[in-house]
């Protein structure tokens, strides 16, 4: 209530719809379809929101790629460097295209890691992913100590499994890989998911 929400991500249809449930008269948020990858784009967000808000008080990171499942052993290490980018270098380059206007008020910087990244799970083969996110909360250390004398505060949420389409994803690629039923990969998570209800 009485906040600002800028917006942006890959597709410009989900961000749309994102935008109208935060705010249906779209006075209060605003949206870009931005590529992390991209540093020019990072900057343009970023300028969205000083144009439009006036400022930035806080920047969330949820962006993820997760759909490349594999090991060492069949890794294909240049798939290998498209996750880093955008799951490391990504967030990065988006922070960093933030800060100007971070440190004109103080602010925070929030990554939404995963539990993957200190201690990933054994069943889910995804070892790109993990040492990503991993990477990523490691750097956060960094970024508090480097950011903290500008009044902006760094810190990262690992919620562990929230049921969602990368999680329901995960349990289909999971059945179908192992020949059991879902609800028997489901059982394995439940008892440490954030559910809905």
């Amino acid at each position: 209530d009485g906040g600002h929400a800028v917006l942006g991500a890959r597709t410009a249809a989900n961000l749309a719809k994102s935008a109208a449930e935060i705010d249906p008269e779209g006075r209060h948020t605003a949206y870009l379809s931005t590529d992390i990858t991209d540093e020019t784009q990072c900057e343009a967000l970023a300028a969205l929101a000083t144009e439009r808000f006036g400022g930035i008080d806080a920047v969330v990171h949820v962006a993820a790629w997760d759909s490349y499942f594999g090991g060492l052993q069949d890794a294909d290490f240049a798939t290998w460097q498209s996750v880093i980018d955008v799951n490391l270098l990504g967030t990065l380059r988006m922070t960093r295209a933030c800060l100007p206007a971070l440190k004109v008020r103080g602010g925070s910087v929030v990554v939404i890691g995963t539990q993957s990244a200190v201690a990933a799970p054994s069943q889910v083969g995804q070892a790109a992913y993990a040492a990503s996110k991993g990477a990523l909360t490691s750097a956060m250390y960094s970024l508090a100590r480097e950011l903290g004398p500008d009044r902006i505060r760094v810190n990262t949420v690992l919620p562990g499994w929230m049921w969602g389409p990368p999680v329901q994803a995960y349990v289909r690629f999971t059945a179908h890989s192992e020949g059991v039923p879902e609800s028997e990969v489901l059982a394995r998570l439940t008892e440490r998911m954030a559910l809905p209800e």
